[in-house]
C-alpha cells in the first residue's frame, strides 16, 4: 500500500515537472519571437544607458572564470585592467549576481544572440513562476492566462529585448515570495532560511530587493499570522541576508551611492507617487487597475471585518504589491517606468482573481446547473483574457542601429596599435561602441578597438551625469589634446538629444569646423534611436595619427 502512494506520488511530481517544461519552453518560444519582432537581434546594446554597461561586465566576469584569474588572482584589479580596455565595467555600480549568470552563461559562447537569448530564458522562468504563484489560490486556467499575459506586455517585451536585470531581479522576488509561502504554510526553519537565501541573492542581483524585507509584514497582516513574529524561526532569514548582503554594502557603498537621486526623501516622495501613478495607468491600463485595487480592497476588508484569513499565496501577491509601491514611492532609485515590472505579475494574478471572483458570483447569482457553470466560466475566462491580451498587447521595438558598424570601420582602417576611436555621443551611443568593440574580438584584454569615452576624457560627472565639469575651456586646448595621439580616430554623434548635450559636445563640433584639416572624414553612419530617431555619427580620422 505504502509502496503504491510513493508510487503515485512520483508520477505526479513527474507530471507536475514535465507541465512546467512544457510551459517554459512554450513561454520561451512566445518570448525568442516577439525579441525578433521588436528587432532585438539587429540592434545594438544601447537600448538603455545602462544596457552596456551590463553586457561589458558580464563578459568580464565571463573572461575571468575563463582563464582571467590566471592573469590576475585579485578580481578587483583584473575588473581595473578591464575598464581600461572597456570603459563600460559597472561592479560596483551594481552588485554582482547579476554579472555572475550572466558570465557563466557566456561560457557556453560569446555573442550578441546568446545574451538576448538568456534574457529571453529569464523572461519564461518569471512566466512560469508566474503560473506557479498562480496556482496557489486560484485555478491553474486562469494562472496561465496571467502568465501569458505577463509576457505579451509591452514592459516585459521592452526588457526581454533590452539586456537589463530588471527580470532577473523579479525572478529573485517570484522565487523569494514563493518560498515564504512555503514557510506561512509549514513554518519550518529551513523555510525561513531557504526564504533569506533567496531574497539576499535577489538583494545582491539589484539593491531593489531590498523591498523583500517589507514582503513578510504585509503578508503575515493579511494571513492573520502575526504570532510568527515572535517565533525565531521567520528571524534566521534576515539573519542570513545581513551576513550575505552587508559586506558587499560595507565594501562598495560609495560607488553605490552615485546611483541615488538627490534632494532628500520628501522631495523626492512629491514626484514618485504622480510619476509611478501615471506609469501604471500606461502599463496596466484603467481596466487591470481597477480588478487589482478592487482585490486589495476585497482582501483587506476581509482581513478586518472577519475572522477569516487570506490564503498564503494571494496575501503573499498582495504584499509583494504593497512592498514595490512604498519602496519605489520612498527611496530615490529613480523615476523610470521599468522599475513596475517587479509588481507586474503580481498585479496581474490579483487583477484575474477579482475577475475569477466576479465570473463566480454571475454563475451564482443566476442559480445555473449542471455544466452550465462551467461552460460560462469557461467562455469568460477566454473573452476576459483575449480581452486584456488584445488591449495589453503592442510591440515594443528596441531602435538602437547603426553603431557597432562604426566600430567595424574602424577595425578595417586601423593599423596595429593604432586603433583607438574617441566617441563623442550620449551614453548609449557610448555604450554601443563599447560593447560592439568588446563583442568583436576574441581576445578582449589582448586586441580590438579601444574606445575612449568623451564623457570621461573630455569632462566629469557623476554616474548620474550630476556635477559636470569640462575639462577644456577652448577650442585651441581640445584640439591639443585630440591630436596628442590619444586616440586615432573621432566618432561625432550629430543626433544627441538636446537633454543629454553638454558643453564638450559643442566644443568638440567647433574643433572639427575649425582645424578641419586635421580631421579626415571616413563616412557618415546612419543610427536610430529609441523613438525610432534617426541621425548620423560621423567618423574622422585624425590626421596624423595613425594614417598609413
Amino acid at each position: 500500500m505504502l509502496q503504491a502512494l510513493y508510487h503515485r506520488e512520483k508520477q505526479e511530481q513527474l507530471k507536475v515537472i514535465s507541465r512546467g517544461l512544457v510551459l517554459f519552453f512554450f513561454l520561451l518560444a512566445i518570448n525568442v519571437i516577439l525579441q525578433i519582432a521588436n528587432l532585438a537581434y539587429a540592434s545594438d546594446f544601447g537600448g538603455h544607458p545602462d544596457e552596456a554597461s551590463h553586457v561589458v561586465t558580464g563578459l568580464m566576469v565571463r573572461d575571468y572564470l575563463a582563464g582571467g584569474f590566471l592573469e590576475s588572482a585579485n578580481p578587483l584589479a583584473y575588473a581595473q585592467s578591464y575598464y581600461a580596455a572597456y570603459p563600460k565595467v559597472a561592479l560596483g555600480h551594481y552588485p554582482p549576481v547579476f554579472y555572475v549568470v550572466t558570465g557563466v552563461w557566456l561560457l557556453f559562447g560569446v555573442s550578441s544572440a546568446s545574451i538576448l537569448v538568456l534574457a529571453a530564458v529569464v523572461t519564461s522562468f518569471c512566466g512560469l513562476l508566474t503560473f506557479i504563484l498562480g496556482s496557489m489560490f486560484m485555478g491553474r486556467a486562469w494562472a496561465l492566462g496571467a502568465a501569458l499575459i505577463f509576457t505579451l506586455s509591452s514592459l516585459t517585451q521592452r526588457y526581454t529585448s533590452v539586456f537589463m536585470s530588471d527580470m532577473l531581479l523579479l525572478s529573485g522576488c517570484l522565487l523569494s515570495a514563493a518560498s515564504f509561502v512555503k514557510f506561512m504554510d509549514r513554518g519550518r526553519r529551513v523555510d525561513s532560511l531557504v526564504f533569506g537565501v533567496l531574497a539576499a541573492c535577489t538583494i545582491l542581483t539589484k539593491f531593489s530587493g531590498l523591498l523583500l524585507g517589507m514582503l513578510p509584514v504585509f503578508a503575515l497582516f493579511y494571513t492573520r499570522k502575526g504570532q510568527k513574529f515572535r517565533s525565531y524561526e521567520l528571524w534566521i532569514a534576515p539573519l542570513v541576508v545581513i551576513f550575505m548582503v552587508l559586506p558587499w554594502l560595507l565594501i562598495f557603498h560609495h560607488i553605490t551611492a552615485e546611483g541615488v537621486m538627490g534632494g532628500g526623501i520628501g522631495s523626492y516622495f512629491v514626484k514618485s507617487v504622480p510619476f509611478f501613478v501615471t506609469a501604471m495607468e500606461r502599463v496596466f491600463g484603467p481596466l487591470l487597475l481597477i480588478l487589482v485595487c478592487g482585490e486589495i480592497l476585497y482582501c483587506t476588508l476581509n482581513r478586518a471585518m472577519s475572522k477569516s484569513a487570506v490564503r498564503d499565496g494571494e496575501a503573499v501577491m498582495v504584499a509583494l504589491v504593497l512592498s514595490g509601491l512604498v519602496f519605489y514611492f520612498v527611496v530615490p532609485a529613480g523615476l523610470e517606468q521599468r522599475y513596475l515590472l517587479v509588481i507586474v505579475p503580481a498585479v496581474l494574478l490579483l487583477a484575474f482573481k477579482a475577475a475569477q471572483r466576479i465570473c463566480y458570483m454571475v454563475t451564482s447569482l443566476f442559480r445555473l446547473r449542471g455544466n452550465a457553470p462551467l461552460i460560462v466560466r469557461l467562455l469568460f475566462g477566454i473573452i476576459f483574457v483575449s480581452g486584456i491580451g488584445i488591449e495589453r498587447f503592442k510591440l515594443n521595438e528596441k531602435n538602437s542601429n547603426g553603431f557597432r558598424e562604426i566600430v567595424e570601420a574602424v577595425e578595417k582602417s586601423a593599423i596595429p596599435g593604432e586603433d583607438t576611436l574617441l566617441v563623442v555621443s550620449d551614453s548609449r551611443g557610448e555604450g554601443a561602441m563599447v560593447a560592439a568593440s568588446a563583442l568583436a574580438s576574441n581576445r578582449r584584454l589582448e586586441e580590438g578597438v579601444r574606445v575612449c569615452r568623451g564623457s570621461k576624457k573630455l569632462s566629469s560627472s557623476d554616474w548620474l551625469g550630476r556635477n559636470y565639469r569640462s575639462n577644456f575651456n577652448s577650442a585651441s586646448e581640445l584640439r591639443d589634446f585630440m591630436t596628442s595621439g590619444v586616440a586615432q580616430f573621432l566618432a561625432l554623434d550629430l543626433g544627441v538629444p538636446k537633454n543629454k548635450r553638454f558643453g564638450y559636445h559643442d566644443l568638440a563640433a567647433q574643433v572639427v569646423a575649425n582645424y578641419a584639416t586635421e580631421f579626415i572624414e571616413m563616412g557618415r553612419f546612419p543610427t536610430t534611436r529609441r523613438g525610432g530617431t534617426e541621425a548620423d555619427v560621423v567618423l574622422y580620422r585624425l590626421e596624423g595619427t595613425g594614417a598609413p
